[in-house]
């Protein structure tokens, strides 16, 4: 049913935002490009608040979902390619290459970020007194 119709869909959706993510960066600045992808997904998230959720509404939902995979395709590729960049930058201010140095940090941070959201997920669970199977 949609359940695989929406996991292969956002599949697809990440492969052609990372196919297309190449051409746009030859034409357009990669800064500009990675700054403006994250507002329309900052505006998207917003719209998707105002959309209907009964069943009948499920294709809608499938056609924004697919837009917006295809968007955060771009994020992914967009993120290493500056980080390269400021890796080279930092290699030309103080001629020490340190890339080891900032993918560890970046994935050290992400790691934290996880850590930290499921922390706050689980406290928000303890402050509302949340009891799994109890109807609200």
């Amino acid at each position: 049913g949609y359940t695989s119709l929406f996991f292969t869909m956002v599949t697809f959706a990440s492969i052609i935002g990372s196919v297309i993510v190449s051409p746009l960066t030859r034409r357009f600045d990669t800064v500009k490009i990675y700054y403006y992808t994250n507002l329309l997904l900052a505006a998207l998230a917003v719209l998707m608040w105002f959309l209907p959720s009964s069943p009948a509404y499920q294709t809608l939902w499938l056609v924004v979902i697919l837009g917006n995979g295809v968007i955060l395709g771009f994020t992914l590729p967009l993120h290493f390619s500056l980080m390269a960049f400021a890796d080279d930058y930092g290699e030309w201010k103080t001629r020490v290459r340190s890339s080891g140095m900032n993918f560890a940090f970046n994935l050290f941070f992400i790691k934290l970020a996880w850590a930290s959201s499921a922390g706050i997920i689980s406290l928000l669970f303890i402050f509302v007194a949340y009891q799994p199977g109890v109807e609200n």
